[in-house]
């Protein structure tokens, strides 16, 4: 697709965003799936596509993958911040008379509830903006790929659990009187 340059760069968005509208709205057919992305671009193009009724329109978010890519230096972040926490936590554990088994399956249930708390607010959102855009936009029916939501699922899940426990390695390890006296 090529667009004449606007008089003015500021505009340069709406301009390929209205050709793309004007494409996307000829191109648009039943049984079609569309990849959508954010941004002023794409705004401008869903100004310029003309409403019509499809049967089997699949609207797909490519935001997706930008999402998780950067809710990684979030979870590091956090799991980093709570390294120290933890180890005072496995102390007073320890103290009490836990066992670094028993510690270590604490810390397993404690990030297992984080991912899963991660991953369903995640996957809420995501389906509540896809059903929004597809009812909204393209009105169509938004039906939510079930397996493709538990692997989501499963996958955050598993990094908030692999990520904390690489992240607390050698807890156990520390003497606590060490660690007591550090406080």
């Amino acid at each position: 697709m090529v667009v004449p340059e606007p008089a003015n760069p500021e505009n340069t968005a709406k301009v390929i965003g209205n050709a793309a509208g004007m494409y996307i709205t000829d191109q648009l057919t039943d049984n079609f799936c569309l990849g959508v992305g954010w941004g002023a671009t794409l705004y401008s193009s869903l100004q310029t596509l003309s409403p019509r009724e499809f049967s089997n329109l699949d609207v797909v978010s490519l935001l997706g993958g930008f999402t998780v890519l950067a809710g990684l230096p979030i979870l590091i972040g956090t799991l980093l911040n709570g390294r120290d926490v933890r180890l005072r936590e496995s102390v007073l554990l320890r103290t009490l008379g836990a066992s670094a088994r028993q510690v270590r399956m604490i810390l397993v249930a404690e990030y297992a509830t984080l991912g899963f708390l991660s991953a369903l607010t995640g996957i809420l959102l995501a389906v509540a903006g896809n059903a929004a855009l597809a009812v909204f936009v393209f009105k169509t029916s938004a039906v939510p790929d079930f397996t493709l939501l538990g692997i989501a699922f499963v996958l955050v899940t598993g990094i908030s659990i692999g990520g904390g426990l690489a992240l607390s390695r050698g807890v156990c390890n520390h003497p606590p009187l060490e660690i007591l006296r550090g406080i």
